[in-house]
């Protein structure tokens, strides 16, 4: 009998932290929303600590911001966009739900993108993002993506990878404008374990993609065109069961061979004490920065200069040390500056202009 319950005590501490499983019941459903807090920039959590039967404590992470994720049905989205994504005949862009998501950057100055909605199926063996759309200067498109991004492929257990290539590209109808994209995915189950962060713990599969994004952009108003494979993108994901949205993930991207983090989410409650709410789509930039990596060589657009209390531009590094600094001259008739930061070395740098930032990272093999 003795033995007997020493072989329980012994048993009885892994069942509660043995290796889950990850299915499309663990996915989202139409009208589910999920708080989330966010971290902008550089921490110091180490993306390499992972393997089996895993702790990781990120109870110390401080939220800056919150949004809300919401996921709706394609029928409560623009006409114009879900009808491109319910046609009978072609399941594999027959979506599920969709998500509205804060619009990019801009990619040419003259264009305002709003109203940004993903499109994703979900099926017994894949999550897949088939495809979005978007208001382009008030005009409603939507872009399948063909092949379909592959988010997930069920089930997922520790250990599982695989690989998948998607892409779209895009006509614009005033102009010659022409903007392509292709990403190469490549997913691997690398961790599984307990996850603790303010939100609470969590017994999670952390999945690590691996992202190598080429852009093509033709651009008719400045006369120029060119092919970008942009610096390797990771994202690391902690899912864990019947949570819909990732319990925690971190979005990283190559810089002088080194991983410099973008940015954290994590799934939280209401808290009061963070600096702001950030909300789809009424969010909009100070400026934008394209290309963004670049070589040190960018456009600079501002939304509205009035809202720019100063002609200085400044950039400085992570440490906070201005590296340059010069008077915004130079504007092209589009209303855009082109910047030349090629003499500074790769890495992370922020743009200030009066009381408004932004990030820019410069790649430099």
């Amino acid at each position: 009998m003795k033995k007997i319950l020493l072989s329980l005590l012994l048993v009885i501490p892994f069942l509660g932290n043995s290796q889950i499983t990850i299915t499309s019941s663990d996915m989202p459903d139409v009208n589910d929303t999920f708080r989330l807090s966010v971290i902008n920039g550089p921490d110091t959590i180490d993306i390499t600590n992972t393997g089996a039967n895993w702790i990781w404590d990120y109870s110390f992470l401080q939220p800056q911001l919150q949004k809300v994720d919401t996921f709706v049905n394609t029928f409560n989205t623009d006409p114009q966009y879900y009808l491109n994504f319910n046609l009978p005949w072609d399941q594999a862009h027959f979506a599920s739900y969709a998500q509205p998501v804060l619009p990019p950057p801009a990619f040419d100055p003259s264009f305002k993108v709003e109203d940004v909605y993903y499109y994703y199926k979900e099926t017994s063996s894949q999550f897949t993002l088939v495809g979005f759309g978007a208001k382009l200067n008030g005009i409603s498109i939507s872009q399948q993506y063909n092949p379909v991004d592959v988010i997930y492929e069920f089930p997922l257990n520790f250990g599982n990878t695989n690989t998948s290539t998607s892409s779209f590209n895009y006509d614009f109808p005033q102009g010659n404008d022409y903007y392509g994209r292709t990403t190469e995915r490549t997913n691997t189950v690398d961790g599984w374990g307990t996850l603790t962060t303010p939100f609470g713990t969590f017994q999670t599969l952390r999945v690590r993609s691996q992202l190598k994004i080429t852009d093509t952009l033709y651009v008719d108003t400045l006369s120029f065109g060119f092919t970008l494979p942009r610096p390797t993108q990771f994202e690391y994901k902690w899912l864990a069961k019947n949570e819909g949205d990732p319990i925690l993930q971190i979005n990283t991207q190559k810089a002088l061979n080194t991983e410099v983090i973008n940015d954290i989410t994590y799934r939280d409650s209401v808290r009061l004490d963070v600096i702001g709410i950030r909300t789809v789509p009424s969010e909009e930039t100070a400026f934008n920065i394209f290309p963004n990596p670049n070589n040190g060589k960018f456009i600079l657009k501002f939304d509205n200069e009035n809202e720019i209390n100063s002609q200085i531009i400044s950039i400085v590094n992570l440490l906070g040390e201005e590296m340059m600094n010069f008077k915004k001259s130079g504007r092209d008739k589009t209303g855009s500056y082109e910047i030349d930061l090629s003499n500074l070395g790769g890495g992370v740098y922020f743009l200030i202009a009066g009381n408004k930032s932004g990030k820019i990272i410069v790649t430099k093999e």
